[in-house]
């Protein structure tokens, strides 16, 4: 149920934003594992991390990404994460196991985003107490490469099963989504309205042309960005994508 709700909030705000696109960097090439736009780690920092990712994809072929930009331009994190891990086909196509470890800046927000294929071993709720117990802590003391290696690290330990969350984390807020729900059927229903008096419908391009709905049906959008530091060795992103707004955020 609450994979359905979701899609139907991106929905309207496909609405909202039908002829949006989502600026995230363009895909890297060469790949990188660790993708910093804005500046937070040192190239030392990141060539440690780079090389603990590789390894990572080099024994399970699970792809953690780390993608770090300056702001999310106005987009809600777990938008913008999706975007990306769709757009830059993270995950192994067949088992779609990749991870956005996405960071902005300026606006001190966190993401992890959550491949169809890991949902199960990193569910909403382990996603949200790696970001309070492993990152959080530590980018409040500005440690940023402290808080990515904890955070990776206990990512890792999860698609093990030895990384367990509070059960009463894994709770959502049904009746948030519930109320969305509402407001989507009340919207449904004015737009069907105004058809019906020759009105046109809030966003002028259609869903088809909506942003998040889009990138949610597969579609994808490219856009401009900067490059990153670094060189790998781990052999692409594995041509997957499959996200469907699996995953947590949080702040600092």
């Amino acid at each position: 149920m609450k994979k359905t709700i979701f899609l139907l909030f991106i929905f309207i705000i496909g609405l909202f934003q039908a002829n949006a696109t989502i600026k995230i960097p363009q895909q890297p090439d060469p790949p990188h594992l660790v993708n910093d736009f804005a500046g937070m780690l040192n190239s030392s920092e990141q060539s440690i991390l780079e090389n603990k990712l590789e390894q990572f994809v080099d024994s399970t072929s699970n792809r953690i990404v780390i993608v770090i930009v300056n702001s999310f331009d106005g987009y809600e994190p777990v938008e913008y994460a999706t975007q990306l891990g769709r757009e830059w086909q993270l995950g192994e196509k067949k088992k779609n196991n990749g991870i956005v470890l996405l960071i902005s800046k300026s606006e001190h927000k966190i993401f992890i985003a959550v491949g169809t294929g890991l949902q199960g071993a990193l569910p909403d709720g382990v996603c949200e107490m790696i970001i309070a117990h492993e990152i959080k802590p530590s980018f409040k003391q500005s440690e940023y490469f402290d808080g990515l290696d904890k955070g990776t690290t206990a990512i890792m330990k999860a698609t093990k099963g030895e990384y367990k969350a509070d059960a009463t984390n894994n709770k959502k807020g049904i009746p948030l989504f519930v109320i969305i729900l509402i407001i989507v059927i009340i919207l449904m229903i004015i737009g069907s309205i105004g058809n019906r008096s020759g009105g046109t419908m809030i966003g002028g391009g259609g869903f088809g042309n909506g942003m998040l709905l889009g990138g949610l049906m597969g579609g994808g959008f490219n856009s401009g960005g900067s490059g990153s530091s670094g060189s790998s060795g781990f052999g692409g992103f594995g041509g997957g994508g499959g996200f469907d707004g699996g995953g947590a955020g949080g702040s600092w």
